[in-house]
């Protein structure tokens, strides 16, 4: 694991020779203001030159990676859409499925905890008082979060179960029926995106999560 920032040839190519096969960069966000909230000291073009320096050395990197946050825009969620598409990022499954449901998670004794109390947007924690919940700023990014990160987790539970297609050990025999889910989920991710940009009043959580469901899984 490393951050993107920290790559370079010619540790790439020390690594490799040691025998290092898989990677993880913590890119975090495809959006230049996530990042700069985060207090990540890279940017996009970071993250995109360390993912091409990985499979220049033969590694397919899997990503760190938030797309949905408290302080993030609706336009932050279409940024880090882009950064993924481009980066040809959302062509397997699993890391479909993963990278499109990631939370920010805020616990107690972070930055991020006490920054948040000091904007009065905790609204409560966990029952140990450890894990918080925020107040977001944007209402329809929240939205998109409480539509799409189930039918992701749906997906993810899919993979793990032994009786479904989906299943990670199957992966192989079952290619075309797993490819067609990935493109399905990317779709319906997009839409999702696109109602929450463009609709005068969204639709309530639970009905517009159970038509994305019957969207990717049929």
């Amino acid at each position: 694991e490393t951050r993107p920032n920290d790559l370079d040839e010619e540790i790439l190519a020390a690594m490799t020779e040691a025998g290092l096969e898989s990677l993880l960069l913590g890119i975090e966000s495809g959006s230049p203001g996530v990042l700069g909230t985060l207090s990540k000291h890279a940017s996009t073009d970071i993250g995109d030159r360390a993912i091409a320096l990985c499979r220049q050395a033969g590694i397919e990197p899997e990503v760190g990676f938030l797309m949905h946050t408290p302080d993030a825009s609706v336009a932050d969620l279409f940024h880090n859409l882009a950064f993924l598409e481009k980066n040809g990022l959302l062509d397997r499954l699993d890391r479909t499925a993963n990278l499109l449901c990631h939370r920010q998670i805020v616990f107690r004794g972070t930055r991020g905890f006490e920054r948040y109390r000091e904007q009065g947007r905790i609204l409560g924690t966990d029952p140990l008082g450890f894990e918080a919940r925020i107040a977001w700023q944007d209402p329809r990014a929240e939205w998109v979060a409480d539509v799409i990160v189930p039918v992701c987790l749906d997906v993810l539970r899919l993979t793990g179960d032994p009786a479904s297609p989906l299943y990670w050990e199957t992966a192989e025999a079952n290619r075309r029926i797993r490819g067609q889910v990935n493109d399905r989920l990317v779709t319906v991710f997009q839409d999702t995106l696109h109602q929450a940009a463009q609709a005068l009043t969204l639709p309530e959580v639970e009905s517009a999560r159970r038509r994305a469901r019957e969207g990717v899984l049929l």
